[in-house]
């Protein structure tokens, strides 16, 4: 009698990608590395980002989106922008897009880093849900990825955005979204890992949940306490 052939455990048993995206194509060549944060008025008079490195990944993801939505490059440098450049004021504007109107968007991850792991674990089962429906219908979408909560850091800014735009469901129950992370340029191998988990039970019933890990190939970049879909409107893309 024939056996069957070994399962692949490295082969999706199913795969979501937006058509023709990868990052090393579509997405900067820079890095994002921007010495502070450029934070609108009234949150700079809060807080203090002298210390961070990283700071305009959403507007980055944001302009991604925007000039893949009407098949236009990106401008072609790996040379990081400095305040002066047309681009980093584009990418500026674009960031403080990517936090909302009345900066919500802040608010959430402030909110996001208040949750308990089990709670945040829960919030991110619904977040994907939400990112599956998106990424079926070919739209690439923001997350924000919570790095921490507040029982480590009230650096709220220690929290990041990659663009989703694609996912893999691997014969173990895992999925691998795939990102674009404006911290590692050129790259298309970062993906977060979520690993499916029961966190408990709501009448009768078990409460799923997703436990998460950031990756760069086989490499493990960060534990990720959750993710979460930012909104996302279109503007348009930055001139050559």
């Amino acid at each position: 009698m024939q056996k069957d052939p070994p399962i692949n455990k490295k082969q999706p048993l199913e795969e979501v990608l937006v058509k023709d995206f990868r990052p090393s194509k579509n997405g900067f060549k820079f890095p994002n590395r921007f010495p502070g944060v450029p934070l609108p008025d009234v949150l700079a008079k809060l807080i203090d980002t002298s210390n961070s490195a990283h700071g305009l990944c959403g507007g980055m993801c944001y302009t991604v989106i925007d000039a893949f939505s009407v098949e236009k490059p990106l401008p072609d440098t790996d040379t990081v922008p400095d305040e002066k450049a047309s681009l980093y004021r584009h990418l500026a504007k674009r960031q403080w897009a990517s936090w909302g109107f009345m900066n919500t968007q802040v608010l959430r991850y402030v909110h996001w880093m208040t949750m308990s792991d089990t709670k945040a674990r829960e919030e991110t089962y619904e977040s994907f849900q939400a990112l599956r429906e998106r990424l079926a219908a070919g739209q690439l979408t923001v997350l924000g990825l919570v790095y921490h909560d507040i029982r480590e850091t009230l650096r709220v800014w220690d929290n990041h955005q990659v663009l989703a735009h694609g996912y893999s469901h691997l014969p173990d129950g895992s999925y691998h979204i795939h990102v674009y992370d404006p911290n590692y340029p050129k790259h298309d191998d970062v993906y977060i890992e979520a690993k499916p988990i029961t966190i408990g039970q709501r009448s009768g019933a078990d409460v799923p949940g997703l436990s998460c890990a950031q990756y760069r190939g086989e490499k493990k970049l960060k534990d990720v306490h959750g993710f979460l879909v930012v909104p996302y409107q279109q503007a348009p893309p930055p001139e050559d």
